[in-house]
């Protein structure tokens, strides 16, 4: 794997806040190799997609996570993104990092709500190379490290963190057609028996999420069921505990980005 010559500038969002596991595990790798920003929201905020806080103020607080130095923003991931990119980074990143996720964003409908790929896409409509990363887990250990995380949850994302920054250095090493999001997925309890693969987003209806409590209705999330999942989809290679890439295309024509897919696997060494 070809890795940077010198130290690059590399944003750090995502929708679960500062004190996320994935976040601290993630940033911990990535600051002493490289010049590192983070920027996150102040609550929890999964499930939003690329919203954007419109004619809203966004008040924000420079603050610290384990050490390093953040910010932590009322808004967003998608404007924790832009705020990173126009106002916080010292010059334009070399790549956005959205991650690590609780939970793996794979198949369209979940990929489409994630605030995850929200903030990633906001790197790549700014013209930057960008990653988005997940790690899968049960529905109560998601609910549990979203809301109420601790200490006791970063060895959970160990490997994923070490893995993340090795793709990071792949991308910032490799050249690309145009800027590309690349969406980067672990299976549960994945680890270096994990294999890599290059897979295509499934196609998957998670049914309806809202639950009727009297008079109102409540978001309480939607399971993932990868069971009936062809191989080579993204969500069969989590749910079979490998691990997932695939790449979101917004600008690129296919050719080009199966050419650079398999250009980031040789350089992951699959």
């Amino acid at each position: 794997m070809r890795i940077p010559e010198s130290r690059k500038n590399i944003l750090l969002v995502n929708d679960d806040g500062l004190r996320s596991p994935g976040l601290r595990a993630l940033a911990s790798v990535l600051s002493p190799r490289h010049t590192l920003t983070i920027v996150a929201p102040s609550t929890q905020k999964s499930w939003i997609g690329k919203a954007s806080s419109y004619h809203k103020s966004l008040p924000y607080q420079r603050t610290m996570v384990d050490g390093m130095q953040a910010i932590m923003l009322d808004g967003t991931p998608s404007d924790c993104a832009v705020a990173g990119i126009h106002h916080f980074c010292p010059g334009k990143p070399d790549l956005v990092v959205s991650g690590i996720n609780v939970g793996a964003n794979v198949g369209d409908s979940f990929i489409l709500s994630s605030g995850t790929v929200g903030g990633a896409l906001e790197g790549v409509l700014a013209g930057i190379p960008s990653l988005a990363c997940g790690l899968e887990f049960s529905q109560q250990e998601t609910m549990q490290m979203e809301f109420n995380p601790s200490d006791d949850d970063l060895f959970h994302f160990a490997f994923a963190a070490e893995y993340v920054a090795r793709a990071a250095d792949a991308l910032l090493g490799l050249e690309m057609p145009s800027p590309m999001l690349v969406n980067l997925n672990f299976g549960q309890g994945a680890d270096t028996d994990s294999r890599l693969e290059h897979t295509a987003i499934a196609r998957y209806d998670y049914g309806c999420f809202l639950s009727a409590r009297g008079n109102e209705l409540y978001h309480g999330g939607s399971a993932k069921d990868p069971s009936r999942m062809e191989p080579g989809t993204d969500m069969a290679a989590v749910r079979d505990g490998n691990i997932s890439f695939s790449i979101v295309e917004l600008f690129q024509e296919s050719r080009a980005s199966e050419d650079f897919a398999s250009r980031f696997l040789s350089a992951m060494g699959g």
